[in-house]
């Protein structure tokens, strides 16, 4: 149905958005000629370079590299709906807090704050109180995705004793054998 489909894409969209919508802010901030709106596009846009470009996009990114499972690697490249088709390795799962906590505590709350500052202190833009939602949702996705995480992928376990290939001329046993 389409909400199935929406429940398992959207936070795929989300994370794409947010960071669509904190870049756009940073361009709105520095339209306006106040010191106070500069002064913010500048705060910006060096939260989006240190928390996105450096500490996300390279140093988390070294760290996500060494995952087998590609599951982080996918979930700093805002795959959410693949990463979580993904059994982590257990090794992983601290580099599956760390990719979590970095875009929340690097990216999320610093570019929410700001924004909301623009917004309390320049002027009102549906776009970046649009930007301050996207921000928070997607914060509050990060740490429910860290905390629930399962290291085994939903379907993953698949016991084919339970089955009957007999009709088939198949051994349920063999196949086991081979799958493992």
């Amino acid at each position: 149905s389409l909400i199935d489909f929406m429940l398992k894409f959207l936070p795929s969209f989300l994370g794409y958005l947010d960071g669509y919508t904190d870049a756009t802010a940073i361009v709105i901030a520095r339209s306006c000629p106040t010191p106070m709106a500069q002064t913010l596009a500048l705060t910006m846009s060096s939260t989006y370079l240190i928390g996105v470009v450096v500490a996300q996009w390279v140093v988390v990114a070294v760290f996500a590299a060494k995952d087998p499972s590609h599951a982080c690697l996918m979930k700093l490249l805002h795959m959410d709906a693949l990463s979580a088709c993904v059994s982590l390795p257990k090794e992983m799962q601290q580099t599956w807090y760390v990719v979590n906590a970095v875009r929340t505590l690097g990216e999320d709350v610093p570019q929410a704050v700001q924004q909301t500052l623009f917004l309390i202190y320049v002027r009102k833009n549906p776009f970046m109180l649009l930007s301050v939602l996207v921000s928070v949702g997607s914060s509050i996705k990060a740490v429910y995705d860290a905390v629930h995480r399962r290291l085994v992928a939903p379907g993953v376990h698949l016991d084919l004793d339970d089955l009957d290939f007999t009709d088939c001329g198949l051994d349920a046993g063999a196949i086991g054998a081979k799958l493992a």
